[in-house]
């Protein structure tokens, strides 16, 4: 298998959903999950990965998915308090209702700012498969989910796994399952084979978790992060998001579909910031204005490897961190 991760796209839902193992768990609410998730992804609501296998036909290179949402501190609340449920299909009722408690753009700006976010990983699935390649399939679905989450202020992690079996290796990546009798996430207590999904639970961390025990390299990446230093506007984050995946100027402004006037204008205004907040990251020989020649190249170049590693820079935050 040659394997790789990406964004999950619109077009994607459909072929994600047929790998779906939770269809029963919703009944007939299940097939309002593809344009729900449609709208949640144009909304900048859902964060998804889908995992490719380049040695499939073209139209099966779709092999694993993951999707996840950052949910309001006081629906997290009412759903770790019993009687439990399945949290997936109460999303869809509360959003058909008007009353979603999905955080959209603004309030997850809002949160990434102040006192952190709460993630729900909604659904993950794979294709059939088992040994090695069962082993590089979850390997590359989970490297997926951590890039496209690192930099975000994360509080809190729920999930509701769709077998026993997924349940564990949540568990071995750092995760515990909530007591409804008392509230707290504790280790996983034994259970017949079949028996720990039959009813609603979760399996869950804390940031103040994570730091105390430290667990595997999934648990603790999602919980990394370093405060920003540049605070780009969201025009900017978009522009820097679709540079990183490469192209030029024209291509950029296709992707985005704006001008390239417009986007010459985003690279000054994203030269300008990074100059007056992280000036040593661009020298002052390389000339201001745009990525064309050798030191605009180089000046692009210098700044897409620092936000490689900083994604916290691209992730939707309030001005200084809402300070002001």
């Amino acid at each position: 298998m040659r394997l790789r991760y990406r964004p999950l796209e619109p077009q994607d839902i459909p072929i994600c959903l047929q790998l779906s193992k939770e269809r029963a768990r919703y009944g007939g609410l299940f097939d309002q999950l593809a344009p729900i998730w449609a709208e949640l992804i144009r909304c900048e609501s859902l964060i998804g990965a889908v995992v490719e296998d380049l040695d499939c036909p073209k139209r099966e290179w779709v092999v694993a998915f993951g999707v996840s949402v950052f949910l309001t501190d006081a629906f997290v609340q009412y759903a770790k308090t019993p009687p439990l449920f399945w949290i997936g299909p109460e999303l869809i009722r509360r959003f058909h209702q008007g009353c979603s408690p999905i955080l959209n753009f603004k309030a997850i700006q809002k949160a990434n700012s102040g006192g952190g976010l709460n993630l729900f990983i909604w659904q993950a699935a794979a294709r059939q498969a088992s040994g090695d390649d069962l082993h590089a399939l979850s390997y590359e679905l989970n490297r997926g989910v951590i890039e496209l989450h690192r930099g975000y202020l994360i509080q809190e992690v729920l999930a509701q796994e769709a077998s026993d079996e997924e349940v564990r290796h949540a568990v071995k990546a750092g995760g515990y399952w909530l007591n409804p009798s008392t509230g707290n996430y504790e280790d996983l207590p034994e259970a017949p084979e079949g028996k720990m999904t039959d009813r609603p639970f979760i399996v869950g961390i804390t940031r103040e978790m994570a730091v105390k025990n430290p667990g595997s390299w999934f648990a603790s990446m999602l919980f990394h992060r370093t405060p920003p230093r540049i605070y780009f506007r969201p025009g900017e984050q978009r522009q820097l998001k679709a540079a990183l995946a490469g192209g030029t100027d024209e291509e950029l402004a296709e992707r985005l579909d704006v001008s390239i006037h417009a986007v010459k204008k985003c690279w000054i205004s994203i030269y300008q910031r990074v100059t007056e907040r992280l000036p040593e990251l661009l020298p002052e020989n390389l000339d201001h204005v745009s990525a064309r020649g050798a030191r605009g190249m180089e000046k692009k170049h210098r700044l897409l490897s620092y936000l490689r590693d900083h994604p916290e820079e691209l992730r939707p935050i309030l001005p200084n961190g809402g300070k002001g």
